[in-house]
């Protein structure tokens, strides 16, 4: 094949000559490629930081450089900008390789009592986190020791972080840190806004419709420490044009040999109902059959503890004053001391089957004070239809039983609540409780919460924005409800409802609720019947 070639004077090595010779044009392509290449390489090379080992600490800071030793105990990295540092295990978050597929995971956290009830609450393990980087971790130059910070991952957060460094007293030169002081948390808000309509009969009391800010709270979460892990929960609630102090606690994580400590005003374990919590109940109201019962929050101490991987937990506690029943529950017994103990187990865990079973037992020492339950008819806009008044008692008991199944995105749940109420006279024993079913119609399941024994909120596969998104989730529910307040010639009442309900969750934070039920009452300060209608917007974040 003819090529054209044009004539070039070139000047190599003293030649001149209008076609260089076939080794000398070799030779020049060869050498320019590899200055090409080299060009190449330092322009990447400035373009970005060449890869290193990182360690990324739970505060969230970055430390990179190259892993020396990665043990149980500790890992030795080799810093750019700080030397050689050793960093104990319990401070690393996880640790990644340049020359390996994927991170390595450090040994993760103990899962406890959730710090966010509503999730920072340390999540539940079965949920999937809903993650939107919109805010890096910190990377610190060197000499910087503090992390200050607030940023928005789906909550609003803050963190402030401090590195404790110290030299390492096993390996020479080197730099031992720990991250142990630490003031991390979330800032949120709940809200929940109620409307209703009734209609009375058989003798019923008429009770209008209205609509009315059920529960509106702001409060902030977190945890601190230095040596311990330290939660801090306080929770201010606005109803009917009041503040009130809805919970403040502190808790000691993970005790050694002993579980968490947690003194304050906070959740009385009993009737699941009272320990689930805002946004994780199916129903817009607890049942009648526990609500009567269950002490609320009240001002305690409580140790708690999981065994055997969190399939069994332990609680035990003594309990003194509490809120207004009116707000959430009917026990409105005022008590010098309530001790009380639950225990809850996980005999079948299968992914989203399981089985729970607990029990839980309280004992009232009423002195001078008295006993009183009372219940409403599942609704905050009707007023208490059954109510024993206030019985001059010596002591109560109050017992109860529970059970939960979950098949898939079918959910069974019942439970039986009894008290013993000790007078001079006549004792009394009042009987309450409720079997309902829920049915996830887009196919979620409930997760459960192992760290406190009780199901949490549902997350829908496709919320109504985001990726992936949908319809939201939809959940279909029912539920019979006894409650039993007339015995030892006490005439509190009897009342039976039937409640059915319809939840439209929009993604893990808001929903809607429609409850339609009725409830009949014999006996008592208020017999008849009372068809109830109501509806609830809910949100919280």
């Amino acid at each position: 094949m003819n090529h054209e070639i044009h004539a070039c004077p070139i000047s190599l090595l003293g030649l001149s000559m209008e076609r260089p010779p076939h080794f000398v044009s070799r030779f020049v392509r060869r050498w320019v490629g590899r200055l090409v290449a080299l060009a190449f390489c330092a322009v990447l090379s400035s373009l970005g930081p060449s890869r290193a080992d990182e360690v990324i600490l739970r505060s969230g800071e970055r430390i990179d450089g190259k892993i020396v030793r990665d043990s149980p105990l500790a890992v030795i990295i080799d810093s750019r900008t700080q030397g050689r540092l050793t960093i104990s295990r319990e401070s690393v978050e996880r640790v990644e390789r340049d020359n390996a597929p994927g991170p390595v995971q450090a040994d993760p956290e103990p899962q406890v009592d959730s710090l966010f009830e509503t999730s920072l609450s340390i999540p539940d393990e079965r949920e999937t986190p809903i993650l939107i980087p919109l805010a890096p971790p910190p990377s610190l130059p060197s000499g910087t020791n503090l992390v200050r910070r607030m940023y928005w991952d789906g909550q609003l957060r803050y963190q402030f972080t401090s590195r404790l460094t110290l030299p390492d007293p096993f390996h020479s030169g080197s730099t031992f840190v720990n991250d142990r002081w630490r003031l991390k948390g979330r800032i949120g808000a709940k809200l929940a806004v109620d409307g209703g309509a009734f209609i009375s009969t058989g003798g019923q009391q008429e009770v209008p419709a209205d609509v009315q800010v059920r529960n509106f709270q702001v409060l902030t979460e977190g945890e601190f420490g230095l040596w311990l892990t330290n939660q801090f929960n306080v929770e201010l609630g606005l109803i009917d044009g009041s503040f009130y102090l809805s919970k403040a606690y502190w808790r000691l994580v993970q005790i050694p040999h002993f579980g968490n400590l947690t003194v304050g005003y906070f959740t009385v374990p009993q009737t699941i109902d009272n320990i689930e919590g805002f946004g994780s109940l199916t129903f817009m109201e607890p049942s009648a059959g526990t609500a009567a019962f269950s002490p609320g929050k009240r001002v305690g101490v409580e140790w708690t503890q999981t065994f055997s991987d969190q399939r069994i937990t332990a609680a035990a506690g003594i309990f003194s004053v509490g809120q207004d029943p009116s707000i959430d529950f009917g026990n409105a017994s005022e008590a010098l001391a309530q001790p009380t103990i639950r225990f809850t187990g996980l005999p079948w865990d299968a992914r989203d089957r399981w089985l729970h079973l607990g029990l839980s037992y309280g004992f009232v020492f009423s002195g001078e004070a008295d006993i009183q339950y009372e219940a409403r008819p599942e609704s905050r806009l009707a007023p208490f239809l059954v109510n024993t008044g206030q019985i001059d008692a010596r002591q109560a008991t109050l017992g109860g039983a529970e059970a939960i199944a979950s098949f898939g995105p079918v959910l069974l749940q019942a439970e039986l609540v009894n008290s013993l109420v000790l007078r001079d006279g006549d004792n009394a024993s009042f009987l309450g409780g409720y079997f309902a079913g829920g049915w996830m119609i887009t196919g979620e399941s409930r997760p459960y919460n192992r760290a406190k024994g009780v199901p949490s909120r549902v997350q829908p596969r496709h919320p109504l924005w985001g990726p992936d998104a949908g319809w939201g989730a939809f959940e279909a529910a029912g539920r019979y409800s006894v409650v039993d307040l007339s015995n030892g010639g006490i005439d509190g009442g009897r009342m039976k409802i039937v409640m059915g309900g319809v939840n439209w969750y929009w993604n893990r934070y808001i929903r809607w609720q429609f409850n339609s039920g009725i409830a009949r009452v014999t006996g008592g300060p208020s017999p008849g019947n009372l068809f109830i209608f109501e509806a609830r917007f809910e949100g919280q974040f």
